[in-house]
């Protein structure tokens, strides 16, 4: 079986979906896409990433269940800007995501939709936008992987925040992991509810380590 190559189908879906915008490839605008699209890649491999990579958003596009180019657009952007701990990471996101837009030549209401469906991820709080809660769901699909996967990406996200001690990491997860089993859904579309019993089992674990 061909190895899947994620920075090739990342690429792939991102062109699709401009063209879904009726966004024509010139050649001076594939020259601008392909600087643009290795600004997207050096960001999401900066050193101090372990889980927000770009193999997460890779996962996230695959589990998307919608085709709506925006929704694809706010997948590639919306970790894009990660600084562990900070409550601005998604805005800042949103932000690079407009000026990258701009430059490719979307329309202004377009840009608007992308952002504001980045920035529903920081809260994971669907907003009443077409392919919302698709985003959402994908984003939080983790949260119900089998166990190795799951296990792995809590080593990487604790692998982001070298400067906590355990006890200080674990104290901290442990009411993460609260704040998201209080909550009445975790998954929001139909087509995933499955997914919320094995997430609340695999949360549970993290509110006793």
């Amino acid at each position: 079986m061909k190895k899947i190559n994620p920075i090739n189908e990342i690429s792939k879906a991102y062109a699709f979906a401009l063209r879904d915008l009726n966004i024509k490839m010139t050649e001076s605008l594939k020259s601008n896409f392909t600087s643009i699209f290795e600004n997207v890649i050096n960001r999401y491999s900066e050193p101090h990433r372990m889980f927000h990579t770009i193999e997460h958003i890779y996962n996230v596009i695959k589990n998307l269940k919608t085709c709506k180019p925006e929704v694809i657009i706010a997948a590639i952007y919306h970790d894009i800007i990660y600084v562990p701990g900070s409550s601005q990471n998604e805005y800042c996101s949103s932000q690079l995501a407009a000026k990258h837009l701009a430059m490719i030549g979307l329309k202004f209401n377009t840009i608007m939709t992308v952002s504001k469906h980045i920035l529903a991820t920081e809260q994971h709080i669907p907003v009443d936008l077409i392919g919302n809660e698709e985003l959402i769901d994908a984003d939080m699909s983790i949260l119900a992987a089998k166990k190795p996967a799951f296990n792995k990406y809590c080593y990487d996200i604790r692998m982001e925040y070298p400067h906590l001690s355990d006890s200080e990491f674990k104290a901290q997860r442990s009411r993460w992991a609260l704040e998201q089993l209080g909550r009445l859904k975790i998954f929001h579309s139909k087509k995933n509810y499955k997914l919320e019993a094995i997430a609340r089992k695999n949360l549970r674990t993290l509110t006793s380590i």
